[in-house]
């Protein structure tokens, strides 16, 4: 009865853990994204682009200023009827007379591409 119990326990972790990956994906390494627009105004930046893997979908994205610089990670998941597209579009609504430097960032530490500098 015990084992039952931990091995159902187990299951239903496994069960929620892949049902996590699969709606809200994993960071993309920057190689597989390349970004086709940019614009950077007083108070938004809008960047849109697709990637080379047509068996990811974009399931959304996170960001960080650190010392004027803004690091974009961009996630995929598998593609489905949630996430159909490889394409991403991103509006963030900041103030950005302090950026200097825009990046995505990829999941290795260091997986980092400059995509935009103030000129």
């Amino acid at each position: 009865m015990k084992k039952t119990i931990i091995i159902s326990c187990i299951v239903i972790l496994l069960i929620l853990c892949i049902g996590t990956w699969l709606y809200e994906g994993s960071i993309m390494p920057v190689s597989a994204v390349f970004t086709d627009n940019l614009v950077v105004l007083e108070s938004e930046i809008f960047i849109s682009g697709d990637t080379n893997n047509s068996s990811m979908g974009f399931s959304g994205f996170d960001y960080k200023i650190i010392n004027n610089e803004m690091f974009i990670r961009l996630k995929y998941s598998l593609v489905s009827s949630v996430h159909r597209l490889g394409r991403y579009e991103i509006r963030v609504f900041i103030d950005t007379k302090d950026i200097e430097k825009i990046f995505l960032k990829g999941r290795p530490f260091g997986d980092l591409k400059e995509i935009w500098k103030r000129e």
